[in-house]
């Protein structure tokens, strides 16, 4: 791109069909008006499609293009300042060569906005689809439901601000808050919820933030993918100033447990968060049932309660079935096992296609569906479960003969989705739970998600990772496996920048590629390897590596073919397969016949591009292979030490196994010798320092072994291991490989090696997985919806150390209010409450926390000693020692002052008694302090 950058400034009107233009003498700065008026003269009558659609005018002012936009009678702007467009481009799209979306892109980049998708026309015009459709898809309707009464505070923050964040419980009504809040400002509206948003949607979201103005932004369900809602936290927190002044309005809305993430957290001091007053909004809406039995059935479930409020009648002879027939209005068996499938789904959140249901569902039959193209989306995940679970114990009265179990249901589901988007399905079964839940069922799930965060967040600081085309290609199957390629566009982008086609021939750009480096070091080292012997072999004196690097690129190449195709490079892979071709030996292999592995790299590309051993070539080449191994148990690398014997064989049997040859005879007697060998060799490769060898052997072992020469078990420990062991932590250190003694692309081979095992040992143990998550996961709601209904109550004492350690005690009150607890916590209470009324409330409780800290210890022996036997049981919201000696049995005390024992945060008897300790507010924490304080219910309980 050009850096000459020159300050222009237009405005009236030159060319009233397309834009409003004209130029004026800007900086002394004559060739610039020239130049642009040359331009303007040359425009052609191609109107952009953009430009068009939206009634779009330029306008060039002071120092800033600004594109004005009119949909619907309302006008929002995108501003580009001048610093940050290119001459050349602004004349390129001014001339029509390129379009409004490519200019646009090219200035996020200009700007440091990252686009890693750029949006067709189409998808542009979207977005601004979006609010109507979202509305319309979550069922929102002015008059519909009871909203939640907004705090005034919020109404003037998002007024001044310009942004707020709204968090609570699930069905709390934010949503419809955010909704109508926004609505309130004449402006354009649009809408982003990461469970249904493209990332086209999300590049342009991000665009409309860094430059758009006159704009309302709802952003939905943030909770759902923490890493997209880091990123837009950042750019808001880095806009916030001038988002008043843009009249830019965005109203966030998450769940609770999206505070668990510390980084996000940290926005609570940069822009304000408020939680939902849950207990103010479930009173509302059960003041509005009237019928007694109703409310039970409802308990403190937001969505039944807020449906009942609407629909039900009072005093009710069956209100659950009364409550059920409010959301589904058919008697028809068939289309009711239908409705049990889609609620199922739908409680996960789920977009189901349509065709994976028998009998077609009309809104009409079913209140809460949505028709979303060709899939349902079946309405909130809470009035699904409630509607399910009531099919499945009604099932004989509904004239149903069987169910399908639900494990079953999710099985089918995912593994009818494409498998770029199973992985994301996978995921989407977590919820607002976090990782924990499927991280304890398997490493396997830990090291896959791990894996993902650290390889993203490397690609982010390196998309060139080091200019090693082989750490590029791994990582780009990695993002393909996943289901994430469009998000690492930049990695293929700069993989094919050390390419180009000309004449059909694939031109490497040697002086810009990391692996040149290794090759003179492999040559190096051929050298001295033949000092000792490598008869029959190419010397290493004579060793051609440009020759032997570029076939092993094209192997690369060639494999990324479906990367490759889905962004419009299929020349670069035509050329690849084609030059391949011509280049292979008479012996059947590759140049240098020396080096096997450079013939299984290109074998294992061509699989994955689709051929098999129908394919010539690919025949040639396993015979080449299998004739390198007549004499021996295993292939050697010929490398002087670069490569062991074992990574080699390891990538050798892949490529035998990937390209689908039959093994028979002699052939398969030489493979299952080097599978013998192997075997009996894991103890050298297993070791600490050979995971590249580990990780290779083992994956390819345990994918295509059937288990008859060793024990799987142990090699899925080994792997199971590094998952463990962190060795995802080792993707940081990719910058700092000692190029001339390793690998360049080691650290990304043992990603690739392992995680492509992981998904394969996921995806065949999902039954297993399945059932056992479904069946946790219910188990946990029933014991939640019975907790709820007893309505125990906790209040929480503390000592206002700090302003931090009163958003930690926030954070612990919304996460039982989330359980269906009543939470007595001072913190949450509004401003002018009388902290001595408040006080009085802790005798009625059923459980007390005690968040200990060094001042807490000392205000409580303090309140004894002056209270000198008169009672006094509190002062401001810590208690006395004797009240917590005589309350005992109902207290739970957590250590919550980092680097402070128990000893030191609490009074006696509590001093030596154990407890909780934590300071961080982590899932785990929280999840641990839930069965702390079920225990304590338990016991109470019993005594009674």
């Amino acid at each position: 791109m050009s850096n000459n950058r020159k300050k222009v400034s237009i405005s009236a009107d030159l060319i009233p069909q397309i834009y409003e233009l004209s130029a004026v003498k800007c900086l002394n700065d004559e060739s610039t008006i020239v130049l642009v008026l040359d331009i303007f003269k040359e425009i052609t009558s191609k109107i952009d499609v953009c430009m068009k659609a939206f009634h779009a005018r330029l306008s060039i002012m002071n120092e800033t293009m600004a594109f004005s936009f009119i949909k619907d009678d309302k006008e929002w702007n995108l501003e580009i300042p001048i610093l940050n467009v290119d001459t050349e481009e602004l004349k390129q799209f001014l001339l029509g060569k390129i379009c409004f979306l490519d200019f646009l892109c090219l200035a996020a980049f200009n700007m440091s906005v990252d686009i890693n998708t750029i949006p067709t026309a189409e998808q542009f015009m979207d977005v601004f689809e979006t609010w109507d459709k979202y509305s319309n898809q979550i069922g929102y309707v002015e008059d519909k439901y009871t909203i939640n009464i907004p705090d005034q505070e919020i109404k003037e923050t998002l007024k001044e601000e310009g942004v707020v964040w709204y968090y609570g419980m699930s069905c709390s009504g934010k949503t419809y808050m955010g909704i109508k809040e926004l609505n309130s400002y004449p402006i354009i509206k649009v809408a982003y919820n990461p469970c249904f948003s493209s990332d086209e949607e999300y590049a342009l979201i991000k665009l409309l933030m860094y430059c758009g103005r006159n704009i309302a932004i709802l952003l939905d369900d943030l909770q759902c993918d923490t890493e997209k809602t880091e990123e837009l936290f950042k750019i808001i927190a880095e806009k916030k100033d001038t988002l008043k002044n843009r009249n830019i309005h965005i109203f966030m809305v998450s769940w609770v447990s999206l505070l668990t993430n510390e980084k996000v957290a940290g926005y609570q001091s940069v822009f304000k968060a408020f939680q939902v007053n849950t207990d103010r909004y479930i009173a509302q809406l059960q003041r509005e049932i009237g019928d007694k039995k109703l409310r039970k059935i409802c308990g403190k479930n937001l969505a039944l309660l807020n449906s009942a409020a609407k629909y039900c009648e009072k005093n009710l002879g069956e209100p659950e079935k009364e409550l059920f027939e409010t959301f589904v209005k058919t008697n028809d068996a068939q289309k009711i096992e239908s409705i049990y499938r889609l609620c199922v789904l739908g409680s996960f959140e789920y977009l189901v296609p349509k065709d994976f249901v028998e009998a077609s569902v009309l809104s009409k039959e079913l209140t809460t569906i949505k028709a979303v193209g060709t899939t349902y989306y079946v309405g909130h995940k809470e009035i699904c479960r409630f509607l399910y679970l009531y099919i499945e114990k009604n099932k004989n009265a509904l004239k149903i003969n069987s169910l399908p179990a639900i494990d079953k249901i999710i099985l089918d589901y995912i593994q009818e989705q494409e498998p770029g988007k199973q992985w994301r399905a996978i995921r989407q079964l977590i919820g607002e739970h976090g990782e924990e839940k499927l991280q304890s069922i398997s490493l396997i799930w830990s090291g896959l998600s791990c894996f993902e965060t650290a390889i993203k967040n490397q690609t982010r600081v390196d998309p060139a990772w080091g200019n090693a085309p082989s750490s590029m290609y791994f990582v780009l199957k990695v993002a393909s496996l996943l289901g994430v390629l469009p998000d690492y566009k930049n990695v293929l982008d700069k993989f094919c920048e050390k390419f180009e086609v000309s004449e059909e021939e694939v031109k490497v750009h040697y002086h810009e590629i990391a692996t040149t480096n290794d090759f003179n070091q492999i040559k190096k080292r051929m050298i001295k390897e033949d000092k000792t012997d490598c008869s029959g072999f190419e010397k290493g004196a004579e060793f051609d590596c440009n020759c032997a690097h570029k076939n092993w690129l094209l192997g690369l190449i060639v494999g990324l073919k479906s990367e490759l195709c889905q962004y419009q490079h299929e020349d670069l892979y035509n050329a690849a397969v084609s030059e391949l071709f011509s280049r292979q030996t008479s012996q059947g292999g590759w140049y240098p016949t020396r080096i096997p592995w450079i013939t299984a790299r290109i074998l294992i590309g061509l699989s994955q591009a689709g051929y098999t051993v129908a394919n010539d070539n690919v025949s040639r080449g396993i015979s080449f292979l299998l004739e390198y191994i007549k004499a021996s148990n295993h292939w050697e690398a010929h490398t002087g030490g670069w490569n062991t014997p074992y990574e080699t064989s390891s990538l050798c049997l892949e490529a035998i196994y990937s390209s689908k040859a039959k093994l028979n005879g002699q052939r398969k007697e030489r493979v299952s010798k080097v599978v013998r060998y192997l075997y009996d060799r894991k103890a050298e490769w297993m070791q600490d320092d050979k995971i590249v060898d580990g990780s290779a052997t083992a994956c390819c072992l345990l994918k295509n072994d059937d288990g008859s020469y060793g024990n799987s078990a142990e090699l899925t420990d080994y792997i199971q291991k590094l998952c463990e062991d962190k060795v995802y932590s080792k993707i940081e250190k990719n910058k700092e490989l000692n190029l001339q003694e390793e690998q360049s692309c080691q650290i990304t081979q043992v990603a690739w090696y392992t995680m492509d095992f992981c998904w394969d040992v996921l995806y065949t143990q999902l039954p297993k997985l399945l059932n056992e998550f479904v069946k946790r996961s219910l188990q946990e709601k029933n014991s939640e919806s019975e907790e709820a209904m007893k309505d125990y109550k906790i209040f929480i004492s503390y000592s206002e150390d700090s302003k931090n350690t009163v958003n930690r005690i926030k954070k612990v009150s919304a996460y039982l209010r989330q359980k269906g607890y009543t939470v007595w916590c001072y913190a949450d209470e509004p401003l002018g409450v009388n902290v001595v009324t408040f006080m009085q409330k802790a005798p009625e409780a059923d459980v007390i926390l005690v968040m200990g800290s060094k001042n807490y210890k000392e205000k409580s022996l303090l309140i004894d000693e002056k209270g000198s036997g008169s009672g006094v049981f509190f002062e401001n919201l810590v208690l006395s020692q004797m009240f917590i000696y005589n309350k005992m049995k109902k207290i739970v005390p957590i250590a919550f002052e980092q680097g402070t024992s128990f000893e030191d945060s609490f009074p006696p008897p509590f001093s030596t008694n154990k407890g909780l300790c934590g300071y961080r507010v982590t899932t785990k924490f929280l999840e641990n302090l839930a069965k702390q304080i079920n225990n304590t219910l338990m016991k109470l309980e019993a005594n009674k």
